[in-house]
């Protein structure tokens, strides 16, 4: 069985406040970027 590994990161401007994250998954050599 293949892992998919998962790189993640976020922040936001103020507590509370505007924020956002953004990820990288990758499987084996197929990379994928998300965020929000």
């Amino acid at each position: 069985m293949s892992a998919v590994v998962i790189h993640t990161d976020g922040a936001c401007s103020g507590n509370p406040g505007p924020g956002g994250w953004g990820a990288v998954l990758e499987y084996g050599r197929h990379p994928k970027e998300i965020s929000g």
